[in-house]
């Protein structure tokens, strides 16, 4: 448990590090060479959602990058790229980067049932000042329940779904993935007892 507690604390500490420190050129450095290892390392959870990151994190980097103020690089039919838009992409894109990277490889060496001990023996001085550490914690084990519990059930509609179209371009199976989202975010939120019970019949 200490070791486990050291752990989520050098994480954390990480995290605060990222976010505090703004020399462009170390995040580059760092962001490279944790990229460097997710891609090339024998360990497949490195990539392990590698889509969803990837458009995440390109999401970030274009929700920063244009239409910032500052000096003019380059403009395309009304959409501008400033230099300062640039470095603030970069600097951001990089800290979610590594934030990502060090949770992957907290969860290399952690279990979910480690982290959620660890983490509450952690905010455990925060029940003296009558914060809701408890209900916190029991959220916490819910979701970290419900994830992949989440991931499987919309594995298996896609693939029901996906087998009923005809026409297996990638444009319908996108089609196909968005038109669950909908469905499965009213579910969650009325009624996500269903995806328990739904995956323990699989």
């Amino acid at each position: 448990m200490i070791k486990t507690c050291f752990k989520l604390s050098f994480y954390l500490l990480f995290t605060v590090l990222i976010f505090t420190l703004s020399n462009l050129k170390f995040f580059v450095v760092l962001s490279a060479v944790a990229g460097l290892l997710c891609l090339f390392s024998s360990e497949k959870r490195y990539r392990a959602g590698a889509l969803p990151i990837g458009l995440f994190l390109t999401a970030t980097f274009l929700s920063n990058a244009l239409f910032s103020d500052g000096l003019l690089v380059g403009s395309f039919l009304g959409i501008y790229v400033s230099e300062e838009g640039l470095k603030l992409a970069m600097l951001r894109t990089s800290r979610v980067f590594l934030m990502i990277f060090g949770a992957k490889l907290l969860m290399l060496y952690v279990t979910a049932a480690e982290l959620r001990e660890a983490l509450g023996k952690i905010l455990s001085p925060l029940r003296k000042l009558k914060i809701p550490v408890d209900d916190f914690m029991e959220i916490l084990t819910l979701t970290m329940l419900a994830v992949p519990l989440l991931k499987t059930h919309l594995v298996e509609s896609f693939k029901a779904k996906d087998a009923q179209n005809t026409n297996g371009s990638l444009m319908a199976k996108a089609r196909t993935a968005a038109s669950l989202l909908v469905p499965t975010l009213i579910m969650i939120i009325t009624s996500p007892e269903i995806i328990f019970k739904e995956t323990k019949t699989l």
